[in-house]
C-alpha cells in the first residue's frame, strides 16, 4: 500500500508540474494571439496561431481533468494495486540471441495469463521460450504460449505459467459494461521491461499509473495517463478494481495516450480449461 500511495504522490507531482507547464503555454500562445490581431499579421498567421491557442486549451483541459480524477480516487487505486499487484508479471521471450520484455496478470489460479501478442510473438516470430517473473519475486518460471490471435485480431495472447503460485487479478469485467469515459482508471505494469523493474535485491516490482478513460468503444480503450512507458500486456482498472482492458500500445508524439483492447476481445481466445476455471460458458 505504501509503495502504491508513494507512486499515486509522485504522478500527481508530475502532473501539477505539467499544468502549470500547460498553462504558461497557453498564455504565451494567448498573448502572441493577441499581438498578431493587432497589428498586421496574416490571415494564415491568425489562424495557426488560433488553431496552437485550441490545441493548448485542450491540452490544459485535459491535464486538469487527469488531476481531478486521481485526486478524487487516489485512495481507492492504491487499495486496488495492493489487492493486485501479485498477479501481475513480467514477461520475458527469448527469440534467437534477442530478448523482449513485456507485461500481463494472471487471471486463474492454476496460471492461466494474459499479455500481448506482440510481446511474446516479436514481429510475427515464435519465441524460442518464454518466463514470467511475478510481481515482488525473483524466480522466472516457465511459460508455455497457449493461444496467440492471429494478426489481424486482437493484440493478446494467453499463456499458461509452469507451478504458478495460485495469485490473480482480483476482478475481470467480462461483460465490457464497466468501462466509462472521464472515469478513474489505473494502469499495472513493468513500463521498460526488466531495466525498471528489479529493485537492489534483484526482486521485480510493479508500477502503477493512474489516469483516466478518454475514450471507450466496443473494440478499443484509451488510457490518458501522466505516464505509461513501455507497459504492453498490463491490466488496465476501472476505480472499482475491475481488469477492463490490457494494454497494447502508447503514442510516442502524444506521452501518456494509451491504447488497449477492451476484455471482452479476449473471451473467444481462451482455451476449454481456462473458461471453466473462470466459471464463463463455453
Amino acid at each position: 500500500m505504501e509503495r502504491a500511495e508513494a507512486s499515486l504522490s509522485q504522478q500527481l507531482a508530475a502532473g501539477d508540474s505539467m499544468r502549470r507547464q500547460a498553462q504558461n503555454e497557453l498564455q504565451r500562445l494567448r498573448g502572441e494571439l493577441n499581438r498578431a490581431s493587432t497589428a498586421t499579421a496574416s490571415s494564415d498567421l491568425l489562424d495557426s496561431l488560433r488553431n496552437a491557442v485550441q490545441a493548448a486549451e485542450d491540452r490544459a483541459t485535459a491535464i486538469a481533468a487527469q488531476l481531478r480524477t486521481v485526486r478524487g480516487g487516489g485512495a481507492n487505486l492504491a487499495a486496488l494495486a495492493q489487492a493486485n499487484q501479485a498477479a501481475v508479471g513480467l514477461v520475458t521471450a527469448y527469440v534467437g540471441p534477442e530478448i523482449y520484455d513485456g507485461s500481463g496478470f494472471a487471471i486463474t489460479p492454476s496460471g492461466y495469463f494474459v499479455t500481448n501478442r506482440h510481446v511474446v510473438m516479436h514481429r510475427g516470430r515464435s519465441p524460442d521460450s518464454v518466463f514470467v517473473t511475478m510481481a515482488d519475486q525473483q524466480r522466472m518460471r516457465r511459460a508455455e504460449v497457449v493461444r496467440a490471435a492471429p494478426a489481424s485480431g486482437p493484440d493478446l495472447a494467453v499463456l499458461k505459467i509452469s507451478g504458478h503460485d495460485g495469485s490473480r487479478v482480483a476482478s475481470i469485467d467480462w461483460s465490457g459494461s464497466n468501462a466509462q469515459q472521464g472515469e478513474p482508471a489505473a494502469l499495472i505494469g513493468f513500463p521498460a521491461g526488466l531495466g525498471n523493474a528489479l529493485d537492489a535485491t534483484r526482486t521485480v516490482r510493479t508500477t502503477m499509473t493512474a489516469g483516466i478513460f478518454s475514450k471507450v468503444t466496443a473494440d478499443v480503450i484509451n488510457f490518458d495517463g501522466f505516464t505509461i512507458g513501455g507497459s504492453s500486456g498490463s491490466p488496465i482498472f476501472n476505480s472499482a478494481g475491475d481488469v477492463v482492458a490490457v494494454h497494447r500500445a502508447g503514442l510516442a508524439e502524444a506521452t501518456g495516450l494509451a491504447f488497449a483492447v477492451p476484455v471482452p476481445k479476449l473471451v473467444p481466445l481462451l482455451p476449454a480449461a481456462a473458461k471453466t476455471e473462470l466459471g464463463l460458458g463455453q
